[in-house]
């Protein structure tokens, strides 16, 4: 039936070449299971270990690395929720024609002055953004409270940081 299909004797089967010997069984010693072969190379390869201080440093800088990411991350989900609180808090009052800067990227108007604020880092976005929303609405992103007026948001408002209020 091989033949038919155009096997050829001492030719390997498929288009891309195979193996001419077949595979060969292996009885494993004392019982042990599937990959215990692999196990026992691993076991045998030397062992390449870093002097500690070297390792303390490496552990060190990966995990200043992932702070500094997730401090990143986090910083960019702030932008985003104070951009939303701006986009509010501007739909209840007399909303400009042209939205500020500071949330236009919410409403899709993506504009050289949009693109520039959005090209910078986002710790300084967002203290621009946070800036705008003293400045104008006389809201504390932190304490997430709209004062009456600047004289009360500085005195009822523990600072303008995230640290200032913990």
């Amino acid at each position: 039936m091989m033949e038919r299909m155009g096997y050829r004797k001492g030719d390997t089967l498929g288009t891309r070449g195979g193996l001419l010997e077949p595979l060969s069984a292996q009885r494993a010693p004392s019982r042990s299971g599937l990959g215990s072969a692999a196990q026992q190379i691993q076991q045998k390869r030397p062992e390449y270990r870093l002097d500690s201080s070297r390792q303390i440093l490496d552990q060190e800088e990966f995990r200043a690395s992932i702070s500094s990411e997730s401090d990143l991350k986090r910083c960019a989900r702030q932008v985003k929720a104070a951009q939303r609180v701006c986009q509010n808090l501007e739909s209840r009052a007399d909303a400009p024609d042209r939205p500020p800067v500071e949330y236009r990227e919410l409403t899709g108007a993506v504009d050289s002055e949009t693109q520039q604020f959005m090209a910078l880092d986002q710790p300084t976005r967002l203290a621009r953004i946070l800036k705008y929303l003293v400045d104008k609405h006389h809201y504390c992103f932190w304490c997430a409270v709209r004062y009456d007026n600047l004289e009360d948001l500085l005195k009822n408002c523990p600072g303008p940081l995230e640290a200032h209020h913990e």
